[in-house]
């Protein structure tokens, strides 16, 4: 008898072998469904719609050593964090995330940790390529992708509008939720509700969201489905490992005596820059916007625009000439001339930014599915969102400042499918303290920041010609059997690294 780990996808065939000489009919397997369910996590936690949250600052102890980070970023050029000891710094210290008791209202009170994926979450993106977190509350944190990084523009905490939304369908009727516990931003202004709770499990490179619902649970008893955000690493391989991309798959099964099915739509706004600036050079006078969205399609619209500002507190839109770096400003939305729009071959949706700036680059959403993909750009959040609870077609506009990608599965009694989003990117002009000097605090920069033409450059950008490559996909689309060799090359580091597969000596060797 041959010797199979359990769920490995590197021994999927082992397993099918195994059916064959045990006289069993093996049914048709989803090599990605396999795979997935097959990958090891060591932690979990449980976040809840209902759970309140409060922001405490913590400061090291006298004498103690302690990397602290802010969760926004004010200054250009200056590191992101320090070490402690801070003994001789009497207001140092960061605000980090604290869980609150239902039953405990008073001020004074701090809290517990909250679950894990909260605070951070595994990074999503190759090495050296930048990253996001798909964090335990469903939310996309630490934006990197557009070479950010103490060397240049400040990291984004959040895109308030970039989520996952699941509709189920079946014997129950139907049920919409968006994939986050507290969502906010337009997302909060619209019909559809947040899910129940959300289930998080982390282990580089990969993030699993299981929902937890009762909408869920009344609509299609028996469908189970969980979320995995994955993105690329190969033991011995950099080439591999720098794929500036990450995948969303979902996994549904359906063990109930009906049919039922399952739509996800993963909705992009990184054209609208919450609480972001840019201060560069003014296009003329600010003048009234209804909202941000608008501004942005000024800025499109004007063939001087290069960037805006948006302030909400006087809904006064910015144009603005050239490219300054962004940075974080409570109530400023900010934003880089640009647009989605739909491919020629309607297989994936693409942002551009043209020029040759830190923030000049491709950015690609592809999807894959049994039973349909539909690509929307548009501007309109909540819209689309209602669309999407009523069963309907999502709002589409070209070019738009938004993009939502649609996939669908329709699952037969007994029956499991996986759905696929991939998310690429190519900004190839990465800065070294060398872009947008003028904007950069005195006294803040580690070097000095020189005004000069030169780029550091991604070595990415000479392995992947565009964001679509980079996610995955070719002419014919997301391609599977390349998203089976990225989770065959995670499986491989997760056996070596696990305690459960080392082989270690029987004595010390000195």
């Amino acid at each position: 008898m041959p010797s199979c780990k359990l769920w490995s996808l590197r021994n999927l065939a082992c397993l099918l072998l195994f059916a064959r000489l045990l006289g069993v009919a093996a049914s048709p397997a989803d090599p990605l469904l396999e795979a997935l369910r097959g990958m090891q996590f060591r932690n979990s936690g449980t976040t809840s719609r209902h759970d309140r949250f409060r922001w405490q600052m913590i400061q090291p102890s006298t004498g103690g050593f302690l990397y602290l980070e802010p969760q926004n970023v004010t200054t250009l050029h200056t590191q992101w964090g320090y070490w402690g000891a801070l003994s001789n710094q009497t207001n140092s210290g960061r605000f980090y995330k604290f869980l609150v008791s239902a039953n405990r209202s008073s001020e004074g009170y701090e809290g517990t940790s909250p679950a894990s994926g909260i605070r951070s979450a595994v990074p999503l993106g190759g090495l050296s390529c930048g990253s996001v977190e798909l964090r335990g509350d469903g939310s996309f944190s630490e934006w990197t992708i557009m070479n950010q990084s103490p060397a240049g523009a400040a990291k984004i905490a959040e895109h308030p509008d970039a989520l996952f939304a699941l509709r189920v369908c079946g014997v129950g009727g139907c049920s919409t939720k968006i994939l986050q516990t507290h969502p906010h931003g337009a997302a909060a202004e619209g019909t559809v509700e947040p899910v129940d709770a959300l289930a998080y499990s982390g282990s580089y490179p990969v993030s699993r969201l299981e929902p937890l619902d009762a909408g869920f649970e009344l609509a299609a008893p028996g469908l189970t489905t969980a979320l995995f955000g994955y993105s690329s690493i190969a033991a011995g391989n950099m080439t591999a490992s720098a794929r500036p991309a990450a995948a969303f798959t979902l996994t549904a099964s359906n063990q109930a005596a009906t049919a039922s099915n399952v739509t996800l739509v993963l909705n992009m706004p990184l054209q609208i820059e919450s609480d972001q600036e840019r201060i560069g050079t003014a296009l003329g006078l600010p003048s009234a916007a209804l909202n941000s969205s608008v501004c942005a399609h000024r800025c499109q619209q004007t063939a001087d625009c290069l960037t805006w500002n948006f302030y909400r507190a006087s809904a006064q839109c910015q144009l603005q000439s050239d490219g300054p770096l962004n940075r974080y400003s409570l109530g400023t939305d900010a934003g880089v001339r640009g647009a989605w729009v739909v491919d020629q071959d309607g297989r994936c949706i693409t942002l551009t930014r043209p020029g040759q700036m830190p923030f000049s680059g491709q950015v690609s959403l592809c999807g894959s599915s049994p039973d349909g993909t539909q690509l929307f750009p548009h501007n309109d959040l909540p819209a689309a969102l209602d669309a999407l609870g009523h069963g309907n077609l999502l709002p589409s506009v070209t070019p738009g400042q938004q993009a939502a990608v649609l996939v669908r599965a329709l699952l037969a009694p007994g029956e499991s499918k996986t759905v696929t989003v991939t998310l690429g990117w190519r900004f190839p002009y990465l800065d070294w303290f060398n872009y947008d000097c003028s904007a950069a605090a005195p006294g803040q920069k580690p070097w000095p920041c020189q005004n000069n033409s030169g780029v550091a450059g991604n070595h990415y950008a000479s392995i992947y010609p565009t964001a679509r490559e980079a996610a995955w996909a070719g002419a014919n689309g997301v391609r599977e059997a390349d998203l089976l060799q990225t989770l065959s090359s995670i499986d491989a580091v997760h056996s070596a690294v696990s305690y459960t597969h080392l082989t270690l000596p029987t004595k010390r060797i000195v």
